[in-house]
Formats: structure tokens, C-alpha cells, sequence
């Protein structure tokens, strides 16, 4: 489906070379250290219902064809993106916006289970997302790199978005967000 869309987007010439080669640019996050620390819970996820952290690394992949000055797209222009998005998020607690209660005297009024928590309001990072994990996540930060380089990304005709976080010791999860699906 997303090539009928690619073709109406981008024409015929694009789409031959798309389906002919696939290229693709990936930015490690642990060997470029794109990082960030934080705290979170899950909910009814027994141990992980407790607040606990992770060093997060998050490395991204982005599809599409060379364009004429030799690139999918400029390595720079990624990892700086990607570091500011990740660099909000740093010694942070992880909060599902849909769980704060209130804010009031630079408190963060959380629901936790039956209880209600209060944090200090520089230490929250509020999200939109149901619970956070590291799925959620990575649709979160593939999400607002979209939004933060869509111009550029459609400029270039990318076409596929992979964010992978992961949460240490092998445990990660990959968001794919297809643009033309």
C-alpha cells in the first residue's frame, strides 16, 4: 500500500529506485553515546509496577533513497536531533500524562496504583503515551523526530523510521514508523 501512495507522492522515477534499492543510514546510540537516564513504572507488571530506572541508549535507522549530494541524509543533522530529543527525557521520572492529577506549589501530583505521589515538578518529564516502556518510548522519540524533521525527511523522500531503545543488558524495543503506510 505504501508504494501506491509513494507514486502518487513522489512519481514514477523515485518509486522504480525505491524498489530497486534500499538504502538506509543508522546512528548507533551506544557507540555515539546517545543516552539518557531515567526513572519509571509500568503498571500491573509485577516488580516493575515499583519505581525503578534504566540507562537508556537510543539508535535510529531512516530508509531512502542517495540523493544527489550523496546522502540519505546528513549524519550530523540526526545525532543532534536525536540528542536533543533524548537530552528532555535525561534524569527525568517517565510519567504517562494521563496520570497527573495536579500541579500546584512546584509539586507534580502523580496517580500510582491507588495512591497519589507527589515529585517535584523539574524532575517530571510528562508524555503522551498510555504506560512507559520501552516500546512506548520509542514511538514517542520516533514520533518527535518526525515532527522535529519531517521537512527534511519528505525533502529526501525517507520513507521508514526505526527508533530502537533500549533499557539495558539486551532488552530492547523497536518502533517502525512507516510514511507511507
Amino acid at each position: 500500500m505504501w508504494h501506491k501512495i509513494a507514486f502518487k507522492y513522489y512519481g514514477e522515477k523515485y518509486l522504480s529506485e525505491v524498489l530497486r534499492v534500499t538504502f538506509y543510514v543508522h546512528v548507533d546510540g551506544w557507540r555515539r553515546n546517545i543516552r539518557f537516564s531515567a526513572a519509571h513504572w509500568v503498571e500491573h507488571a509485577g516488580k516493575c509496577e515499583r519505581l525503578h530506572g534504566h540507562d537508556y541508549y537510543v539508535s535510529i535507522k531512516l530508509y531512502g533513497p542517495v540523493s544527489s549530494d550523496g546522502m540519505i541524509i546528513d549524519f550530523s543533522l540526526v545525532k543532534s536531533t536525536l540528542k536533543d530529543i533524548v537530552d528532555k527525557l535525561d534524569h527525568r521520572v517517565l510519567v504517562p500524562e494521563r496520570k497527573i492529577v495536579k500541579r500546584e506549589g512546584g509539586l507534580v501530583y502523580v496517580k500510582k496504583d491507588a495512591k497519589v505521589i507527589a515529585l517535584p515538578e523539574e524532575d517530571v518529564k510528562e508524555l503522551p503515551v498510555e504506560v512507559v516502556t520501552a516500546e512506548e518510548l520509542a514511538k514517542y522519540i520516533a514520533e518527535r523526530f518526525y515532527e522535529i524533521l519531517g521537512d527534511e525527511i519528505r525533502k529526501r523522500g525517507i520513507y521508514q523510521i526505526e527508533v530502537l531503545v533500549d533499557e539495558g543488558g539486551g532488552q530492547e524495543a523497536c518502533h517502525v514508523k512507516k510514511l507511507f503506510a
